[in-house]
């Protein structure tokens, strides 16, 4: 099944397509929208409606030979996507579930902005009791901060193949032909990367916290700074059908090439469990205790609030939740050259915390069992001697010193409280 936006001459498809669901169909001419085709079929279609003050999403609707397919979740991925991080509203008695799960929260009547509710959507009696989701704007973005902007930049950048961050042959964050031997060099199984979507490896790993996980079906995954979806769609088939996984990244081409990623990772599998959220870190766009295990590899330390990202983790686990992370732990302080420069940052070394820094924020963060393992060995794979950062790095180091002196790859686990038995 195909997306695209929806054109004219698809208004008399739609508006049958809505009356089957019983949803009503009067409002199209001030919305803009999007269709799902199977075959030349119209199947599947959403809406959003611009008002003054907030942005509606409405007539989401699946044509019941669609209907368990996953249509849906896309549908949504696709107005959300078009969403860009501006707050929103919905007005559902259906759908309520999937938009909780994305981080919509129930929202009063009488809180509904002025503009919204002069619309033909909230005005008037007809969906008087209709319950009202809305996604505001700081669920998925945070205030965006200049190292934001810097990564955010050099991932783009990735994202849409331009070769690393640090440099065109880089592999320390991305790009170039080594993606598969770092990869390999952080223990990831050839067979499971030989079946991953085409550009879903990226080069961009410390580690491989999937593994370290010990993932279980059913439970429900979530992966902090998901790139092009390496890990999500590693996770995916261990949690099977009845477990999901979610990945966030605050990159928009990252988030729009795993999407596209996704399209293939259900076509070869059956499954329908992934979802790519664009929002960040600081802020992430799921209920809290809805997640299982917490997965992340090589990104925390990119992330400007580090404490705030600890308080998220523990804010979305579910009591007795686990953490798996693959993230760099500095050993020593850096030069200050180090910490200043935009290479180091983004190549995930400038921004790594010392040990004793990251003991206290975890702590604080209420998570109990704090275990860290270095990974031997890892440092050498993503900093080869030819590899530029590698060469930055040593350029401010004293002599005879090396990276792999300052700072270590990490598995990073972690659990949070369970609940006390009455």
């Amino acid at each position: 099944m195909s997306l695209r936006p929806r054109l004219p001459a698809d208004l008399e498809a739609v508006r049958s397509l809505l009356a089957a669901s019983g949803l009503p169909a009067d409002n199209l001419g001030a919305t803009r929208g999007w269709v799902a085709l199977r075959e030349d079929r119209l199947v599947g279609h959403v809406a959003l409606e611009e008002a003054s003050d907030g942005v509606i999403l409405q007539a989401l609707a699946v044509a019941a030979e669609a209907r368990g397919t996953g249509l849906g979740r896309r549908l949504l991925d696709r107005a959300e996507a078009a969403l860009e991080g501006h707050p929103a509203l919905a007005r559902t008695d259906s759908i309520g579930p999937w938009l909780l799960a994305r981080g919509w929260q129930p929202l009063p009547r009488e809180a509904v902005p002025p503009g919204v509710a002069a619309t033909r959507q909230f005005a008037g009696s007809r969906c008087a009791r209709t319950p009202i989701f809305a996604r505001p704007s700081g669920a998925s973005m945070a205030t965006p901060s200049p190292i934001h902007d810097a990564v955010r930049t050099a991932y783009g950048r990735i994202a849409q193949g331009g070769g690393g961050c640090c440099g065109p042959t880089s592999s320390c964050c991305g790009g170039g032909d080594r993606a598969e031997a770092v990869a390999q060099g952080l223990g990831y199984d050839p067979a499971d990367l030989s079946a991953l979507p085409a550009g879903a490896n990226l080069g961009l790993s410390c580690g491989n916290p999937t593994a370290l996980a010990e993932l279980k079906p059913g439970e429900v995954v979530l992966d902090l700074g998901s790139g092009a979806g390496l890990d999500v769609f590693l996770a995916a088939p261990r949690v099977g059908p009845t477990g999901h996984a979610h990945g966030v990244d605050m990159t928009r081409e990252m988030v729009a090439r795993a999407r596209q990623n996704a399209e293939t990772f259900r076509a070869r599998t059956g499954l329908d469990n992934v979802t790519f959220h664009h929002a960040q870190i600081e802020a992430l766009p799921l209920p809290e205790a809805s997640v299982d295990v917490v997965l992340s590899n090589c990104v925390l330390n990119l992330s400007p609030d580090q404490p705030a990202v600890w308080r998220e983790i523990a804010r979305v686990l579910k009591p007795g939740g686990r953490v798996a992370i693959s993230d760099m732990v500095l050993l020593r302080p850096l030069p200050e050259a180090l910490r200043a420069s935009v290479e180091a940052l983004v190549g995930c070394i400038a921004g790594a915390p010392l040990q004793g820094d990251l003991e206290r924020m975890v702590a604080e963060a209420g998570l109990v069992d704090l275990r860290l393992e270095p990974k031997p060995g890892a440092v050498e794979a993503m900093l080869p001697s030819d590899d530029p950062l590698a060469a930055h790095l040593r350029q401010h180091l004293p002599e005879g010193l090396n990276p792999a002196d300052y700072v270590a790859s990490m598995y990073i686990r972690a659990n949070k409280k369970q609940l006390m038995q009455k």
